[in-house]
């Protein structure tokens, strides 16, 4: 059933709400004339431009009129308080909050969607030392590298040079907004290797977006469960073959005795770590049954008579998903058995994508990736 909602008068092209059905006043403001509107709606409609030159497309191609400070504000949002008239918004032109609604979230997921996005990472090893959590985590990073036999401390050969390496920090949130732990990580200055003698293949297949959003579109069809793995200290796993000599840590034991690190495990921030893991983890996972997909080679499949189960994997973080919830156990305690592996449990937080499920589907955003995008 069609209603009519209000009235519109057509001018240059464009049609401008007059007056409401109901005969209220127009929801335009006196001040806000015809040349305002259609600058403003070009404006958005145009991805924009600059004032110069949307005023050179209104001369001369679009003919319009045109108003140099309808480039500067935004429309009018309706107060849903109350029935006053909208008033211009000042600051920011296109603020999130005109776009964004978090009315049907639970307390849970918005205290978690809240907590992921405060920047309290410190982005040096100056700012980090200094704190007692960053300090545990960093001798829990050394820790894993020396049981896992990432390197040998040995005098630097002639001829060779060492690479630097710098730590990187990140706090880890459970989903009800308390801190799970910090996490510090050693990563090799990898853009100072020399191609052909420090490495040589590099290419390592990622998640597709695509397949990303198929997965969870299959979850929300089927009622699928959708887990969510994390591989501890993924890209140790790898194996090198080239011979690569990295400066120890900062602060670390080695430090100032003229040794250096013999790189025999792959390590954050090589050109090579990434190829490595990924081919680690593609023959444990055809070990176990599943099919690497060839559209996607980071999406693996295993169907076993009525059972069904896909596994999606973007570097060291793993989506699983299925019908099958006794196959799905068995596949986390294999994956145990090859690699250290933490449950995170039911999926909130992948690729930017923040996940939101109820018993009418699954809502994705990505509001905190936009906001990283905005920071940088």
């Amino acid at each position: 059933m069609r209603k009519t909602i209000g009235l519109g008068k057509q001018q240059g092209g464009l049609y401008y709400l007059v007056s409401l059905a109901s005969d209220k006043p127009s929801l335009l403001p006196p001040s806000y004339n015809h040349a305002h509107a259609s600058t403003h709606l070009w404006h958005s409609r145009l991805g924009h431009p600059s004032s110069s030159r949307l005023q050179f497309l209104a001369k001369n191609v679009l003919n319009f009129p045109f108003s140099n400070n309808a480039c500067e504000v935004t429309l009018p949002m309706l107060d849903q308080s109350s029935d006053s008239l909208p008033c211009r918004t000042k600051g920011t032109c296109y603020p999130f909050y005109n776009f964004l609604s978090y009315h049907c979230y639970s307390p849970s997921h918005f205290a978690f969607i809240a907590n992921i996005s405060r920047p309290v990472e410190p982005n040096t090893f100056a700012e980090a030392v200094s704190n007692p959590h960053w300090q545990e985590a960093m001798q829990s990073e050394l820790a894993a590298s020396e049981s896992n036999q990432t390197w040998s401390l040995t005098s630097l050969p002639p001829g060779k040079q060492p690479i630097g390496c710098k730590w990187v920090y990140k706090i880890k949130h459970h989903f009800d907004d308390t801190i799970e732990r910090y996490k510090a990580r050693l990563v090799a200055k990898g853009y100072t290797q020399t191609e052909g003698l420090d490495y040589h293949d590099t290419f390592s297949p990622t998640a597709k977006m695509v397949s990303v959003r198929c997965v969870l579109a299959l979850a929300a069809a089927h009622n699928w469960s959708l887990h969510q793995l994390d591989v501890h200290n993924a890209f140790l796993h790898g194996d090198l073959h080239e011979e690569i000599y990295m400066s120890p840590p900062p602060r670390s034991s080695a430090t100032g005795e003229h040794l250096v690190c013999h790189l025999h495990k792959s390590l954050y921030g090589l050109k090579q770590t990434s190829r490595q893991w990924f081919s680690k983890f593609t023959e444990a996972i055809q070990a176990a049954g599943f099919t690497q997909s060839k559209a996607d080679y980071s999406l693996f499949t295993c169907k076993n008579g009525k059972s069904f189960t896909a596994l999606l994997i973007y570097v060291d973080d793993i989506l699983i998903t299925g019908n099958n919830l006794a196959v799905i156990d068995a596949l986390k305690r294999f994956l145990s058995t090859r690699f250290k592996i933490k449950d995170l449990g039911d999926l909130k937080y992948f690729l930017g994508i923040e996940v939101s499920r109820s018993r009418k589907g699954i809502s994705i955003c990505q509001r905190k990736y936009a906001l990283d995008i905005i920071k940088d």
